[in-house]
């Protein structure tokens, strides 16, 4: 398998997992605040490891 093909299932892979936490928390307003700001300290975590990654938000492209 190659670096590419294992980069998008990871990525397909993650993008199900907060999926399915945003449907299972459904209408609780207070338990899905709590999700997103775990996620905005994953964020945070992961761009503080990855400092030199090209960004989405400076317009480079990832393929």
């Amino acid at each position: 398998m190659g670096k590419n093909v294992e980069v998008e299932r990871l990525t397909n892979e993650a993008t199900s997992v907060v999926d399915e936490c945003l449907f299972r928390l459904g209408d609780n307003v207070e338990k899905m605040g709590d999700f997103v700001e775990k996620l905005k300290t994953l964020k945070t975590k992961v761009e503080a490891e990855m400092q030199n990654h090209p960004s989405i938000e400076t317009g480079d492209v990832i393929g």
